[in-house]
């Protein structure tokens, strides 16, 4: 292989790999991506809050112990279902002393109407975790929140 063939072959194949790499990144202080992962903090935990009354719903988000979530939601009379979902890139924000990690998803199929969430709309979880204390919201994906719609408390599902 000759240099010319060399240089234009490595730039494509390095275009190539960033194309197909995971999106799950967020940029670095090097300007390089760096992949987001959860704190294994939030193993086997579950997060959840019911209808306050009825025009209500409620929400739920579990994690096993690989950290694979199972979203709910729950109707205005505390029933609750999964829903299928496509997950979205994981972000990290970082502000002051505590990290947010926001796990966004679409709803691509849920059974009930009067649920929190609808199909072919974009929610994410409010996620951080701080000296045993966890925290947990979810809102449609929007970044001009500047907090979630939902608070749900971590334990009760």
């Amino acid at each position: 292989m000759n240099l010319v063939t060399r240089l234009l072959l490595f730039p494509a194949l390095i275009a190539c790999l960033d194309l197909a790499s995971c999106g799950n990144s967020t940029p670095s202080g090097n300007g390089l991506e760096e992949e987001v992962i959860l704190p294994d903090a939030f193993k086997n935990t579950n997060f959840g809050v019911a209808a306050g009354n009825w025009n209500e719903s409620g929400a739920a988000l579990f994690f096993d112990d690989k950290l694979s979530p199972t979203i709910q939601t729950g109707s205005s009379h505390n029933e609750f279902y999964d829903i299928v979902f496509e997950p979205l890139p994981l972000k990290k924000k970082e502000a002051s002393s505590k990290t947010m990690y926001f796990l966004p998803f679409k709803v691509t199929d849920q059974v009930i109407d009067d649920g929190y969430f609808k199909n072919g709309t974009e929610y994410k979880f409010w996620l951080s975790y701080e000296d045993k204390t966890y925290f947990c919201g979810v809102s449609q994906n929007n970044d001009a929140l500047a907090e979630p719609e939902k608070v749900l408390t971590e334990g009760v599902m």
